[in-house]
């Protein structure tokens, strides 16, 4: 999805978007889902924690890693934090994060070192997969999904992806039943449409559905 990237609109641009007369769009966020999920997988105390205190993790993780990333990339820092730290939860080398981002592999190392010694159960977590990956083929999710892998990084995601998605499913089928007019999913957001008498009704009743 590039050019534009449609699952990554500004807010600006969002603008475009027009709801029918008398109505609003309305935007549900789980926000950083994946990570959620994977502090509780993995399991990651100090990742749970730093979540729940409201830490943003990517921007933590981009002030520790500045003294080790080229001028010419601080502009992308927080990208970059973002993904070493999911980078991490699935698996990727250095080499592989040197290689996008066009730095040494000594300097990506550098990035992940400060996000192990950050959140450690990561370390934990991929150890296991991996582990997973080599003995059986096989991940579970804590829904009881199975899935045979052919590939260390399969192990590593699937898990985190799948729970994640589980997740947001069953938030779109409660509010389907519910009557909420659905009409966008992107990652951890969902849109939809409601009356504009009744948007503090819909927003209410739509974080409760999310919060369950």
């Amino acid at each position: 999805s590039r050019d534009p990237n449609l699952q990554n609109i500004p807010k600006p641009i969002r603008r475009l978007y027009i709801a029918e007369e008398g109505h609003y769009l309305v935007s549900g966020d789980y926000k950083q889902l994946e990570l959620w999920v994977g502090s509780v997988i993995a399991p990651c105390s100090a990742l749970n924690t730093a979540l729940k205190n409201g830490i943003d993790v990517h921007s933590l993780i981009a002030a520790e890693m500045k003294p080790f990333v080229p001028e010419r990339l601080h502009h992308k820092i927080r990208i970059i934090a973002k993904t070493v730290v999911f980078g991490t939860f699935y698996g990727r080398g250095a080499r592989s994060i040197a290689i996008e981002y066009g730095c040494s592999v000594q300097q990506a190392e550098e990035w992940q070192r400060i996000c192990f010694s950050n959140y450690p159960g990561l370390v934990k977590y991929v150890k296991d997969r991996y582990n997973d990956y080599e003995s059986t083929k096989v991940v579970t999710t804590p829904w009881g999904r199975h899935r045979v892998v052919s590939s260390p990084t399969q192990a590593f995601n699937t898990p985190v992806q799948s729970s994640a998605s589980d997740i947001t499913m069953s938030t779109l089928v409660e509010m389907y039943q519910q009557g909420f007019d659905l009409r966008l999913t992107v990652h951890d957001e969902i849109v939809f449409q409601c009356p504009k008498e009744k948007l503090d009704i819909f927003t209410v009743h739509a974080k409760g559905i999310f919060e369950r």
